[in-house]
């Protein structure tokens, strides 16, 4: 039996982050079992990666596609004539026939750690004694990053103090 499919591309650039990424230059091509989809994926900052997923109108949106290759899934770097195979045969009832519209969703990709610069006053003296006071100050990152506060000896460490969230001043 010849299956007769249908597919519309209609992209979306969805970001959690920040609005200067897109999705653009959209192509898809069906071979009879794959759906070839290339697309230019433009963010906002150098070395930028997404985590893209395409859906299906075939089940309303209501899963990201299983059987996909290439530039969808995690860590998907911006740049252009990304490209993705579908196989449509895998993913797909047998008896399917009819129009399939394509949805991309792109979210930015969080770094787990953040670089923060921090701008750091030369402390008074060297050395301190134990139970001796210090004050710290600092100001950078947002409220729920955690800042670990370590000391450290002939530069191995000596004794962990814990860790103080967001901008504090201890």
């Amino acid at each position: 039996m010849t299956r007769k499919i249908s597919v519309f591309a209609v992209l979306l650039m969805f970001s959690l982050q920040a609005l200067a990424q897109k999705v653009q230059s959209i192509t898809t091509e069906f071979d009879g079992e794959r759906v070839i989809i290339t697309y230019d994926l433009v963010a906002g900052k150098p070395d930028q990666k997404f985590n893209v997923f395409i859906k299906s109108s075939h089940d309303n949106y209501a899963k990201t596609l299983k059987f996909l290759m290439g530039d969808a899934g995690s860590n998907v770097p911006a740049g252009n004539r990304n490209r993705v195979i579908w196989d449509v045969k895998n993913e797909l009832p047998s008896d399917f026939n009819g129009s399939i519209i394509l949805k991309i969703e792109a979210e930015v990709v969080k770094p787990l750690i953040e670089k923060v610069a921090l701008n750091l006053k030369p402390l008074e003296k060297n050395a301190f004694k134990r139970k001796e006071n210090l004050r710290i100050d600092w100001v950078g990152g947002p409220d729920d990053n955690n800042l670990k506060v370590e000391l450290f000896k002939d530069n191995t460490l000596f004794e962990k103090l814990g860790d103080v969230t967001g901008s504090q001043s201890g």
